[in-house]
C-alpha cells in the first residue's frame, strides 16, 4: 500500500495553486497538454499564476484600492 502523502499548503500558495489549476485546466481543454508535456505544461501554468497574482498584488492596495495607473482609461476598454 502506498504511504499517505500529507500537503500543507499556506494560504497564499494555496491560492496560487488555484489559480494554477484553472490555468492548467485550460491547456488540456485546449488540447495544448500532453502526457509527453504534463510536466511542463504544470510548470507554465505554476509560474504563470504567480506572474498574474505578482501583478494583481501590484495594482490594487490592501484595502482593495486600484492604483493610479490602472485607472487610466486605455485599462478599461471594452471587450470583443
Amino acid at each position: 500500500m502506498d504511504k499517505a502523502v500529507r500537503i500543507d499548503l499556506e494560504q497564499d500558495e494555496a491560492e496560487v495553486l488555484h489559480v494554477a489549476s484553472r490555468i492548467f485546466s485550460a491547456y488540456i481543454v485546449g488540447n495544448q497538454c500532453t502526457e509527453e508535456n504534463e510536466d511542463d505544461m504544470m510548470k507554465k501554468s505554476i509560474e504563470l499564476a504567480i506572474r498574474l497574482t505578482q501583478q494583481v498584488d501590484q495594482a490594487v492596495s490592501a484595502g482593495g484600492e486600484v492604483k493610479s495607473q490602472l485607472q487610466d482609461s486605455s485599462f478599461h476598454r471594452p471587450l470583443g
